[in-house]
């Protein structure tokens, strides 16, 4: 019984997961086709959201599944504590315990039981070791960057092929641009 709680379990899981992953992929690239003429073939949401439907009975399909098992796994908890015998004075036996012997005549010994001390004096030890690394390395000014001005990054993007005004500006998907509109203002994005 076990198996088979594992089995279904495992089975709804995967059906849930896998038309989950389809569904969100499937209802990406509708978003995303175009018809001959450049308009979208998909500009209303709830054509997308109608071709997944099928996902949508899967996913209720593997959920159906996953709480079978969930069912299964109780039944299986309650025969389990049933059929076992309950023995009200059970003889307990167990080895006598000896006191073990601490060594506290070494600082390490005597640091290791008061485990309070102990990290205190290693978070001082983390914090010293810390600056001991940093502070030379901000001490030293050519370790630090400057930020140049924004006409000397606009020159250098230019020096390496890039437009005056590429680094300024968002590049929205065409798809996102047809269904939602602009709502940007200005001559550097024309939709048709």
């Amino acid at each position: 019984m076990a198996a088979f709680h594992f089995w279904i379990g495992t089975l709804g899981i995967v059906f849930y997961a896998a038309s989950l992953y389809w569904a969100g992929i499937t209802q990406s690239l509708m978003w995303k086709q175009f018809t001959p003429l450049g308009i979208l073939q998909y500009p209303n949401f709830l054509e997308t959201v109608i071709q997944i439907i099928p996902m949508y009975m899967i996913r209720a399909f593997g959920g159906a599944l996953y709480l079978t098992g969930v069912v299964v796994m109780v039944i299986n908890l309650i025969k389990t504590a049933k059929s076992g015998v309950l023995e009200a004075n059970e003889p307990a036996e167990a080895p006598a315990l000896e006191k073990d012997y601490v060594d506290k005549s070494t600082k390490h010994r005597w640091l290791e039981t008061r485990p309070g001390k102990f990290a205190l004096l290693a978070t001082v030890a983390i914090i010293i070791g810390g600056a001991i690394e940093m502070i030379p390395t901000f001490m030293i000014k050519s370790n630090i960057p400057t930020i140049p001005s924004a006409e000397e990054l606009a020159t250098d993007l230019q020096k390496n092929g890039a437009p005056a005004q590429s680094n300024k500006e968002i590049i929205a998907l065409i798809a996102y641009l047809q269904r939602m509109g602009t709502g940007i203002k200005g001559d550097t994005t024309t939709v048709k």
